[in-house]
């Protein structure tokens, strides 16, 4: 199973989940644009995201870039 192929059926099994709070569409875009970054850092790292372990995950949250509101304030990614 590829990254994408994954993200699709996660996004589908998220959407049909009345347990938790709805995404809506810009939580879910936000959510595939975290996915695609992290599917590029693994193909970076000569990684199978499926083979990562807590260790690269962290690296990857590192290697984010911490977004920057309207108000100047960072949020973590």
């Amino acid at each position: 199973m590829t990254g994408n192929d994954f993200y699709e059926l996660w996004e589908a099994a998220r959407l049909v989940d009345k347990h938790r709070k709805a995404m809506g569409d810009s939580g879910l875009q936000q959510s595939e644009l975290v996915w695609r970054k992290w599917l590029a850092f693994c193909a970076e790292k000569l990684l199978d995201w499926k083979e990562a372990k807590a260790t690269d995950v962290s690296a990857f949250v590192i290697d984010i870039n911490p977004r920057t509101t309207r108000a100047g304030r960072k949020v973590s990614p």
